[in-house]
């Protein structure tokens, strides 16, 4: 990316985890942190199931 004099780029914030045991150390401090913030909803949501690899488009069987 090439910015001319004066311009500017905003890039989006990364968020990382470290874990000394492995993937699941990580993941679950990620979780933490996301649930522990003040908009993260408490309340059940919805789920939705891609059901189309699965099935492979034969939805009737």
């Amino acid at each position: 990316m090439s910015l001319a004099p004066g311009d500017a780029y905003e890039t989006p914030w990364v968020y990382y985890a470290y874990g000394s045991t492995g993937l699941d150390e990580a993941s679950g401090r990620i979780h933490a942190w996301l649930r522990s913030l003040p908009l993260h909803p408490t309340r059940p949501r919805r789920v939705l199931v891609n059901t189309w690899e699965a099935a492979y488009f034969d939805h009737d069987h």
